[in-house]
C-alpha cells in the first residue's frame, strides 16, 4: 500500500492511498508441465501491479517420488510462489480448506491476507487480460455477487464451461458444454447460474470463510457445486464473459487418473434429491445444447 503523510499541529495522520488488490491462487497439481505452463499463461496477463498476487502450488504427487521432487525442485523457491505439500489421498476439499486456514483466514488485526481467493486447475491456460482486474472490478461493483466462474473452452474453441444446472437424475450438467463460442454472444457480460465450476474461479475469502468445501462428502467430484448451491441461498452464482481461458479437463482427467468419484456423487443426490427432482432431465439439457 502506499501512503500519504500528513502533519497538522504535532499530529501525525496517515491516509492510506491506492490500496492493492491482493489474490491468492491455490493451485494443487501432480504434474510439473501442467503446472508450468498454467504458472506461466497466469503471470504473463496478469501485468498490473496494484493487483499482486501469490500462487499456491500444492504438490499432491505422493505416489511417484521422481515427478513428486521435479515439482518440488521447480517451485519450491519460487518468487510469489507458497509451495505446500499433501501427502494423503487425493481430497480437493480438504486442500482448498487447509490453504485457506494457513495463509488467508484473518490475521492479527482481524483482517484477511487476501482479498480474493482463486480455485485454480492446473490444466488452465489464462487467454484474456488482467483477469484479477477484471473479477475485482466485477465483485466490487456486484456485492451480491457471491461466486465468479469463468469462460472455459476447449483447445478447439468451444464452450467447455460456462454454467452448471443440476438435472433430474440426481447430478449436475455443464449446461453449455460443446456450443460454439458465437452461442453466447448475445448474453449479457455476467451470467447467473446454480454453479460454477472451481477450475478457475474468483470467491472473496469471508464467502469462501462462511461456507468451506465439505470435506468428508465430496472430496473430489460435486464439491463446487455443493458449494455453489449452498452460497447460492444468500448470493448470486455468475459467470462472467469478460475472463476466458483453455481448460483442458478431459485430458488431465485420463492422463492423470483421478481416483473413482462414485461415493461423492451418490452423497451429492442424497443431499439435493428435492432440488433435482425439479430440474430438467440429462436429454433435455442436450437438446438444449443443440442450436
Amino acid at each position: 500500500e502506499e501512503f500519504l503523510f500528513i502533519s497538522i499541529n504535532s499530529r501525525e495522520i496517515y491516509f492510506i492511498m491506492n490500496k492493492k488488490i491482493k489474490s491468492l491462487l491455490i493451485m494443487p497439481t501432480r504434474s510439473h508441465r501442467l503446472a508450468s505452463k498454467a504458472i506461466k499463461s497466469f503471470k504473463e496477463v496478469n501485468r498490473n501491479q496494484d493487483y499482486p498476487f501469490d500462487i499456491c502450488v500444492v504438490n499432491h504427487t505422493y505416489e511417484n517420488l521422481g515427478e513428486a521432487y521435479i515439482i518440488k525442485s521447480l517451485f519450491q523457491k519460487q518468487d510469489n510462489i507458497l509451495y505446500e505439500e499433501f501427502d494423503e489421498p487425493f481430497n480437493h476439499s480438504k486442500i482448498m480448506n487447509r490453504m485457506f486456514d494457513k495463509y488467508v483466514y484473518q490475521n492479527v488485526h482481524n483482517e484477511y491476507n487476501y482479498d480474493m481467493i482463486i480455485m485454480f486447475n492446473d490444466d488452465i491456460e489464462c487467454l484474456s487480460i488482467e483477469p484479477c482486474e477484471k473479477a475485482w472490478n466485477i465483485l466490487k461493483d456486484n456485492p451480491q455477487i457471491g461466486v465468479l466462474g469463468t469462460l472455459l473452452l476447449f483447445p478447439n474453441g468451444d464452450i467447455q464451461h460456462f454454467g452448471i444446472t443440476t438435472i433430474k437424475d440426481g447430478t449436475a450438467e455443464h449446461i453449455n458444454m460443446g456450443r460454439s463460442l458465437d452461442f453466447i454472444d448475445n448474453f449479457s457480460d455476467l451470467h447467473y447460474f446454480q454453479a460454477v465450476t472451481f477450475a478457475f474461479t474468483y470467491i472473496r475469502p469471508e464467502i469462501y470463510s462462511k461456507y468451506r468445501l465439505e470435506e468428508e462428502l465430496f472430496p473430489v467430484e460435486c464439491n463446487d457445486v455443493d458449494f455453489c448451491l449452498r452460497v447460492g441461498k444468500e448470493y448470486e452464482i455468475v459467470c462472467t464473459k469478460e475472463i476466458i481461458a483453455y481448460h483442458l479437463c478431459a485430458f488431465t482427467r485420463k492422463k492423470l487418473g483421478l481416483i473413482s468419484v462414485k461415493q461423492d456423487v451418490l452423497n451429492f443426490k442424497k443431499r439435493y434429491k428435492e432440488i433435482c427432482d425439479k430440474s430438467p432431465t440429462y436429454e433435455m439439457t442436450l437438446k438444449m445444447r443443440i442450436v
